[in-house]
């Protein structure tokens, strides 16, 4: 495998997670040093455990919590002496509610996580990118977010600002080294997308609505953040990247 990431360190929000340690591994085998950030300090370290490299350091930190998130990136730049590729993985999904029964917390809670959390993560690494002139920026955001899933309105709504965010900042950062993208999979086979707290009729809906048949595997989406990651991917920005198996 090439190493396109040589000298590069990588801080990955929802580094605990199936999707932030599968780009953890990937970027790492491409020569990336990464800092796992997550609310989850044990799921952290059992994940730095089965990455098995002395370039994985972990940082306990809430995204919803902006003042967290500056000081866990305080304490990366700190430790690495710069961030140069951000990978937007934190992330929550809500149950299948009527919208009448969608209360105000679960609302906010989606936004939070999803929304508030890229937004505030992005906005403590642009300082160091600025300086630097270099970044690459990449979001999670989700098919549901161009297409609307009917079971899942907090969700599809939460990832379609994520979408809007990544568009408006491409745009506003395009006369400069830094680069912003979203990924946008269908259902992943993940805990959060077909796992046994997930409910199985919603499985199903949401893997009837992929053309290839199947849901995503988290390392189809962890290749697809690494080549966005690229230096050498330079002239796109703001756009988001279909890895829906044909849904979008």
């Amino acid at each position: 495998m090439s190493k396109d990431f040589e000298g590069r360190v990588a801080l990955i929000t929802g580094g605990s997670g199936a999707l932030g340690s599968a780009c953890a591994r990937r970027l790492l085998a491409g020569g990336a040093q990464v800092a796992l950030l997550a609310r989850d300090r044990t799921g952290l370290d059992e994940v730095r455990g089965a990455l098995r490299s002395a370039d994985v350091r972990v940082y306990p930190a809430d995204v919803t919590r902006s003042g967290e998130v500056d000081s866990a990136v305080q304490q990366i730049e700190s430790d690495f002496g710069r961030v140069d590729i951000v990978v937007c993985a934190a992330g929550t999904a809500d149950e299948p509610l009527e919208i009448t029964d969608l209360t105000d917390e679960g609302w906010r809670t989606m936004f939070a996580t999803n929304t508030d959390g890229t937004f505030f993560t992005i906005r403590s690494v642009l300082p160091g990118m600025r300086r630097r002139d270099y970044g690459r920026i990449i979001a999670l955001a989700s098919v549901a977010g161009s297409d609307g899933n009917p079971h899942e309105i907090a969700y599809s709504a939460s990832k379609a600002a994520v979408m809007t965010l990544v568009r408006a900042l491409g745009k506003h950062l395009a006369t400069t080294g830094i680069r912003v993208h979203a990924v946008a999979p269908t259902v992943i086979d993940s805990p959060m997308g077909t796992g046994p707290e997930v409910p199985p009729e919603l499985v199903d809906y949401l893997v009837a609505q992929v053309p290839v048949g199947r849901p995503g595997r988290p390392d189809e989406v962890a290749d697809l953040v690494a080549f966005l990651a690229r230096e050498q991917f330079q002239l796109s920005t703001g756009a988001t990247f279909d890895l829906s198996g044909g849904q979008a």
